[in-house]
């Protein structure tokens, strides 16, 4: 009596929300309630000591449980029995995730039991904000039959977890039911699908059997429909093909792994808003913007990995290496004319007039000492014919001048032998003028770099950049629509006071498309070089299964082969070798923008 009074007077000072019948029954203490007490003592303690025997725990009990004395006896003589590491901490204290050490609700390291008997749904919410939260196996334990566990088990917070079981009293409150959930994540809205797949009534060895740790993971997607965030325009991973199609190297892999992996897909011909995706003034676009707010599950474009992106977005390890790159006119050839000073460079003529000079000048001057009574000219004219390969009649008189003479015809004949061969080579090949090939030169010459305005970070990230020569070639920076590539191409870019930026194989395929290969170039430097990977939204649980199954694909040289069995598709012979780029598989990296 005195210990009723006491928990009724707790309550009013601490208000909480009331478990509800089944808990009200358990604290009056009847027998037929005892009974069923019974019954949560002994599928929690099994749960606890038999199924998570050697595993960290991590316990989240519904605030109005903490003056639920009965419970409280379960749970204090079920954690004093187990040998496992364990922490329980009442929800009401968890406003933030700092709260609770990050390790605890991420991935493997600890398994979550949640204990509640009133709807848990605001404590999820106030979850749903962050993106720590995400524990690879979640247990759903409810002491009420009457709860919507159907919408509890479908929460956004509650799927993020790669596997989920659900644990509830009958609807006679004489047993409890054990439930797997699937994952919604991938349900078209308003489907309103059970995700609750009953297992049976408990049973501990049987839990124990099918859900051991080895067997927690998602294996396949169950034969799910997934809508993917796309723009048939990116060559050679999709592009238009006939009869309304989309072929591309990312369906044929996609394709590979729909097989293996049980799903289905449909794509999109061109993103809501029709721009390709970036984060501007805090707000994403383009397939970003699908992903996010349109209800698309996976973007396989060939988009790189950038800062941003990967704090926004779930991303499969990297498949492809992919950057920016560069196209130029190729610069015309010097004037045949010019070719007499070809064989050399302006550096080694330097040196050659320079050591010329100062040769007859020192031999000149010793003669007139030496040999006073000979004409000083003589001597100026016969170290000149040495150098222009011409013999000169006049007699060397002295060993000194015969040492000097043999050691000056010898480097003079050298220097005619290379100039006389490399100047056959440059008049029969034409000689082109320096190309642009880095960065530090684009940015120091004339040339106005433009890109297709369809939403890229480049131009944002060029402006801003605190690279001098990236921020320079930034200032200077131009934007064209789509309808005006043919005018920027064979206008400004063929005339050489443009230079366009794209994907490197976009770039590939549309320079032999417009038949540009003998009049333009890309510079040997990329822009932002990076990681192209599979983009899905924050917390997926399917993330991991789609990373490893790409994996595969590298390591068995798939992704390669099917990259160049379309870059080759329209390709001239004589190209095709400079268009063949490998894939990369790396599960490691570091990327700063």
């Amino acid at each position: 009596m005195l210990r009723g009074l006491m928990i009724g007077l707790l309550i009013l000072l601490f208000p909480t929300r009331s478990c509800g019948k089944f808990t009200q029954i358990v604290i009056e203490g009847t027998k037929s309630q005892e009974q069923k007490f019974d019954s949560l003592k002994s599928v929690f303690s099994e749960l606890i000591l038999i199924n998570f025997s050697e595993e960290n725990l991590l316990l989240l009990l519904d605030p109005a449980l903490r003056y639920t004395e009965s419970f409280s006896d379960v749970v204090d003589l079920t954690l004093a029995n187990t040998s496992s590491p364990w922490s329980v901490y009442y929800w009401d204290a968890l406003t933030t995730n700092r709260s609770i050490p990050r390790e605890f609700i991420r991935g493997s390291f600890m398994t979550v039991v949640m204990v509640f008997c009133n709807d848990p749904s605001q404590f999820l919410n106030q979850l749903a904000s962050s993106l720590v939260w995400n524990p690879e196996l979640i247990v759903l334990f409810s002491l009420r039959a009457d709860l919507d566990h159907n919408a509890v088990a479908n929460h956004n917070v509650v799927q993020r977890s790669q596997y989920i079981t659900l644990i509830r009293p009958s609807a006679s409150k004489k047993s409890f039911l054990l439930y797997n959930v699937r994952h919604s994540i991938f349900d078209p809205p308003g489907a309103n699908k059970t995700v609750l797949l009953l297992v049976g009534m408990w049973d501990s060895q049987a839990y124990k059997h099918k859900f051991k740790q080895p067997k927690r993971r998602i294996d396949s997607f169950r034969k799910v429909n997934i809508d993917l965030a796309s723009i048939c325009y990116d060559f050679p991973f999709m592009y238009d093909g006939p009869n309304n199609t989309c072929p591309g190297a990312a369906f044929d892999m996609l394709d590979i792994l729909a097989a293996k992996l049980d799903f289905t897909y449909t794509w999109q011909d061109q993103s809501t808003d029709g721009r390709w995706g970036s984060k501007e003034n805090g707000t994403w676009t383009g397939m970003f913007a699908d992903l996010l707010y349109h209800n698309k599950s996976i973007i396989i474009n060939n988009i790189e990995l950038t800062l941003d992106r990967q704090e926004a977005f779930d991303m499969t390890y990297p498949y492809f290496s992919e950057g920016f790159s560069i196209m130029l006119k190729i610069p015309d050839p010097l004037p045949r004319w010019r070719g007499l000073l070809y064989p050399f460079t302006r550096q080694v003529w330097v040196y050659i007039v320079s050591m010329a000079v100062v040769a007859v000048l020192l031999f000149t001057f010793v003669m007139s000492f030496m040999q006073n009574f000979k004409p000083h000219h003589k001597g100026f004219l016969q170290m000149l014919a040495s150098l222009s390969n011409q013999g000169y009649s006049n007699e060397v008189h002295g060993w000194w001048m015969h040492v000097w003479m043999l050691t000056w015809w010898f480097m003079c004949y050298v220097l005619c032998l290379a100039y006389t061969c490399n100047l056959v080579a440059f008049l029969t090949i034409t000689v082109p003028r320096k190309r642009i090939e880095t960065i530090d030169e684009l940015a120091d010459s004339n040339v106005i770099v433009a890109m297709e305005n369809y939403g890229n970070y480049v131009p944002e990230a060029l402006r801003e950049s605190s690279d001098p020569s990236l921020a320079k070639i930034g200032a200077r920076f131009d934007l064209y629509e789509a309808s005006e590539w043919d005018s920027v191409i064979k206008g400004k870019v063929t005339k050489g006071t443009y230079a366009v930026i794209n994907g490197q194989s976009f770039h590939y395929f549309y320079r032999n498309y417009f038949n540009l290969t003998t009049q333009c170039y890309f510079m040997r430097e990329v822009l932002y070089p990076s990681f192209v990977v599979y983009y899905l939204r924050k917390n997926t649980p399917h993330t991991e299964l789609l990373s490893e199954n790409l994996q595969r694909l590298v390591e068995a040289g798939l992704v390669g082969k099917l990259y160049n069995k379309h870059m080759m598709k329209d390709a001239p012979p004589d190209q095709a070798s400079s268009m063949l780029r490998p894939s990369i598989g790396i599960k490691t990296f570091v990327l700063q923008v």
